[in-house]
């Protein structure tokens, strides 16, 4: 809670307008350029980024990405499971997956 207590106000104010955004204060306050964790906050706040999404973005700010470049890989779908190609007829071993899902 303390760390809470001194995050930026942008940070502050995302929380109390969305307080499920809590999971992302600590990855949006370990961005140091003040524009970028602004814009970053913005997109989360306007976009709905996921933790994930902001996760990602935050790493690809501090290895020197721009702002657009963080953004840009933090709404790149990102495919949780990719089943190995069967050829037909092939028995399949294991439980195989339906569907595969994009995880934000």
């Amino acid at each position: 809670m303390l760390a809470l207590a001194q995050a930026p106000a942008e940070i502050k104010e995302l929380i109390q307008e969305r307080p499920e955004a809590i999971r992302h204060a600590r990855y949006l306050a370990a961005v140091e350029d003040e524009d970028a964790r602004r814009e970053l906050t913005r997109a989360t706040r306007e976009e709905g980024l996921s933790q994930p999404q902001v996760y990602r973005a935050a790493q690809a700010l501090q290895q020197g990405a721009t702002v657009q470049q963080a953004l840009a890989e933090a709404r790149r779908p990102v495919v949780s499971y990719q089943p190995p190609p069967v050829a037909a007829g092939e028995p399949v071993e294991g439980p195989t997956p339906d569907l595969v899902i994009a995880v934000p």
